[in-house]
């Protein structure tokens, strides 16, 4: 019962020693700027509201390491969210992102990204700065190809690109001899490129595809 909340209150950004913050299913669209002011702040749960957009300071929000934005409506990324130097995990699927700020790649930290469901064409060449990447969720998307520089990910473990309009694989994909897990599935790709079929003769990677 009651009114859904639509927005946070101003002084949110006052709560000096508060660690997490769980909004989740509610009506939010909009975030007040005062919520980078929160110094402590490590986990933050805003999934399954209505955000089209994060305020200028968010990204000073240094001390996150774990962040949910799943199923809200964000069109895109200021520059400045890349500032979230300790950011570990990052979730963004299902919203509406068309691109990705250039330098993406700032975001040093990050361990396991998902992007699933949004409308990407590209992604950018700093993608290859994110050494310490487990984890890589970019399907269902309307990507028609990869950066070369997605062969650094040397750490990658596992990588989701199946429901992409995707034609080709950078040769540099062979370098991730971590990989354990890629999934290809419903993509424009022919066959098997030669990158992941040396992939498979070097590694005992499970590949997940279908013609």
């Amino acid at each position: 019962g009651g009114n859904p909340l639509t927005e946070l209150p101003a002084a949110l950004g006052q709560l000096q020693a508060l660690q997490e913050l769980h909004v989740g299913t509610a009506k939010l669209e909009t975030l007040p700027e005062s919520i980078g002011d929160l110094p402590s702040i490590s986990q933050l749960y805003l999934a399954s509201n209505q955000l089209t957009a994060l305020p200028a300071r968010f990204g000073a929000l240094s001390t996150v390491h774990k962040l949910s934005l799943r199923s809200n409506a964000i069109l895109k990324l200021e520059d400045s969210f890349c500032s979230l130097s300790n950011l570990k995990k990052l979730f963004l699927d299902s919203n509406d992102l068309q691109e990705l700020p250039m330098n993406f790649g700032d975001l040093v930290a990050l361990e396991e990204l998902n992007l699933n469901d949004n409308y990407l064409k590209e992604i950018p060449e700093s993608f290859g700065q994110l050494s310490g990447l487990l984890e890589l969720r970019l399907a269902g998307n309307d990507l028609t190809e990869l950066p070369e520089s997605i062969g650094q990910l040397l750490a990658l473990k596992e990588l989701f690109l199946s429901f992409n309009p995707l034609e080709t694989l950078p040769e540099s994909l062979s370098a991730l001899e971590a990989l354990e897990e890629l999934h290809l599935q419903t993509t424009k790709l022919v066959e098997l490129p030669s990158c992941v079929q040396r992939l498979k003769e070097n590694t005992g990677i499970l590949v997940v595809w279908s013609e």
